[in-house]
């Protein structure tokens, strides 16, 4: 018993360490994270083009998405199991963006590239967690009309925003669903950025950049 407790004693906790090493590992899963290892190469870090490429990316397949759902071409991925794929890969973005922005929090350690940059990455984190969301409730089954999706992306864009839930209040199934999610990962979110904006309340910002 002495042995256990003084084995507890050196460790960093019960179950904090055992949650770092489950977002370091669920981070490894993230597109996001293997560009960044290609470029780093025998560097500490990655370029900083290489994420900002990652997130454009991410934005600009995103606002096509929903821009050309409807296109009788593309309509067929509206139906069966494309949905359910769809809505999947939608879903598992906006988790992407959950799980980095807990990796931030409880995980990273380096000191910041700049607290601009960081900050403007994670506003526009907001953006694509609220146009991954209304894909997701799209495919879910959402008006899908041109005026009601972009309309549907406006609400999802003052939800993420302002963590405001009540434009959903009659929602149900899975549109209920997606809406609870996305205010989950943007409260997480909201919290970085207070964070960030803060100065770095969980670590320091390099000298070299902004």
């Amino acid at each position: 018993m002495k042995r256990v407790l003084a084995r507890l004693d050196r460790s960093d906790g019960l179950w904090f360490p055992q949650l770092r090493r489950g977002l370091e590992g669920l981070s490894r899963i993230s597109p996001g994270y293997w560009l960044n290892s290609l470029r780093r190469g025998s560097r500490c870090t990655a370029p900083a083009w290489v994420s900002e490429a990652y997130q454009g990316a991410s934005v600009a397949i995103g606002l096509a998405w929903l821009a050309l759902i409807d296109v009788h071409v593309l309509s067929i991925l509206t139906h069966g199991i494309a949905v359910v794929v769809g809505a999947t890969i939608a879903a598992l973005r906006i988790a992407d963006i959950l799980v980095f922005s807990l990796h931030w929090m409880f995980v990273a350690e380096r000191p910041l590239k700049g607290y601009r940059r960081s900050l403007a990455g994670f506003v526009l984190n907001l953006f694509e967690v609220a146009v991954y969301t209304t894909i997701a409730m799209v495919l879910a089954g959402a008006d899908s009309s041109l005026s009601a999706r972009w309309g549907l992306l406006k609400a999802n864009i003052g939800r993420a925003f302002r963590l405001d839930g009540s434009a959903f209040d009659g929602a149900s199934g899975w549109i209920a669903i997606f809406a609870g999610f996305e205010l989950v990962v943007a409260w997480f979110l909201i919290i970085v950025i207070i964070a960030n904006v803060v100065g770095g309340v969980f670590r320091g910002e390099q000298r070299s950049g902004i």
